[in-house]
């Protein structure tokens, strides 16, 4: 704003006031603009300060919650995956546990059919009743043998299960693998109890293996 200043008389002293009025007014205008200029620059350049302050915690705190939601994510992915690979063992084991059932029930059946048994590796010079004796006492180990393939599959997934479940998990396999023993050793001896044909060389060890076969077997599936 520049002042104008009338002078009320025309004298030397008068004009000296009047230009040096002028000279002030003018210098005060100049300072005025350069003090305006001089805070409008440190005000912007304070409001940039700030901005890039916040800026940078904005991009610090979008940064720490992308990566807080990545690991949530990559933790909740792996829990799925994982619960779904427990699943998919669980139901294979359980379906393969029932199929072994079938086999030993099987296997436990102390009816022969056909020629079932004679696959046996004979022992020397065996007469032919000796034969069909030792083929008939056979019949639960060539059942289970048949059916190899599945105690396989099922003993392939034991130390697995084991490993997702606990050693509590390990029981089953334990009780399957005892039985199968059990069979196979309750029909192995009796095989080598008969040494010349005769069925009834000893009645009641011929009776507890044939137990052991047929009726220990389903008490413990039970």
């Amino acid at each position: 704003m520049i002042i104008f200043v009338y002078p009320t008389a025309r004298s030397r002293h008068g004009w000296r006031n009047i230009r040096r009025t002028c000279r002030n007014s003018c210098g005060g205008v100049r300072d005025h603009f350069r003090y305006r200029i001089l805070v409008s620059t440190r005000t912007a350049r304070a409001l940039h300060t700030d901005k890039l302050k916040f800026d940078e915690r904005l991009a610090e705190r979008k940064f720490e919650f992308d990566k807080e939601l990545a690991e949530r994510r990559f933790k909740y992915d792996r829990g799925l995956d994982d619960h779904k690979r427990r699943v998919a063992l669980t139901e294979d084991v359980l379906t393969t546990f029932y199929h072994v059932k079938d086999v030993l029930v099987n296997a436990r059946n102390p009816f022969s059919f056909g020629n079932e048994g004679v696959e046996r590796p004979r022992r020397g010079d065996e007469s032919e009743g000796l034969t069909r004796l030792r083929n008939s006492y056979y019949v639960p180990i060539a059942r289970l043998n048949k059916e190899a393939e599945i105690f396989a599959k099922l003993y392939g997934s034991r130390y697995r299960f084991k490993a997702y479940f606990g050693e509590p998990a390990d029981e089953p396999f334990k009780e399957i693998h005892r039985i199968r023993v059990e069979i196979v050793t309750a029909a192995e001896a009796l095989i080598d109890s008969v040494q010349d044909g005769t069925p009834d060389h000893d009645p009641q060890f011929t009776k507890d293996m044939r137990d052991t076969i047929c009726t220990a077997t389903i008490k413990k599936m039970q």
